[in-house]
Order: C-alpha cells, then structure tokens, then sequence
C-alpha cells in the first residue's frame, strides 16, 4: 500500500508539470537560437585484380571529408553559414600519389522575411572556394 500512494504522488507530479503555460513557450521561442552540426568522414577504398587478364591497376585511396554548419534564426531572420572541406589521396601501383579532391567551401547565406504571411524572402549569400594545397 504504501508503495502504491508514493507510485501515485510522483505520477500526480509528473502529470502536474507536463502541463505548461503557453506564455512561457511564446517567450522560448522569441530569444535568439543558434544551431550548430558538424558532420566528419572517412572513407577508405582498394582495389586488387588478381590474374586479370584485360590489365588493371591495383590501387588504394582515401578521402577525408569535414561539414559544419551553424545557423541563427531571431523571429523572421534567418542566417546559416557552412563550412566544407574534402581532402582525397590516391595510390597507384608504379605511380606516385595523387590528390583526387582538394576543396575548401565557405558558405554564408542571410535573409528576412517581411512578414509571417508572405513566401517571399530578402536575401544575401556569400560562396568562397579554395584549392588547399596547390601540388603534391
């Protein structure tokens, strides 16, 4: 029994807080917000021909690749900038190593909304792209 009256208590509480004031939402959703993801891979490929007799050409390649995003948004504002970077290697048999991807990318892009009502949005957008490393 007792058990049963502190089971019912805290689920009383539970119930009592998942209630809230919509006001108290209205207020989070007015403040600023910044969101930020990052995303990161690796991807490692080989190839081997083993008695083939049309030729080929052993070979092992990696690619190394890097995302980041971070975006703010204040009531009709909106600004999302981007980052990406992708490096890739390639190795050939009887062949020196090779850069297969190379690229730097930054990408900023803000605008606003006149009003909730309109699909029409004034905006600017910023793109930079660079070769890392120019030889290897």
């Amino acid at each position: 029994m007792r058990y049963f009256i502190v089971f019912t208590f805290f689920l009383s509480i539970q119930i009592a807080n998942s209630h809230t004031d919509s006001t108290a939402i209205k207020a989070i959703d007015s403040l600023p917000k910044w969101e930020q993801k990052n995303r990161a891979g690796l991807d490692i490929n080989e190839m081997t021909f083993v008695n083939w007799s049309a030729g080929g050409s052993n070979y092992i390649s990696a690619l190394l690749g890097f995302t980041s995003s971070l975006n703010y948004t204040y009531g009709l504002f909106r600004w999302k900038n981007k980052a990406i970077v992708n490096y890739g290697v390639n190795k050939q048999e009887e062949q020196k190593l090779r850069k297969t991807s190379d690229e730097l990318e930054l990408i900023s892009t803000m605008g606003f909304q006149k009003d909730s009502v309109s699909n029409w949005y004034f905006s600017a957008r910023f793109n930079f792209k660079k070769i890392i490393y120019q030889r290897i």
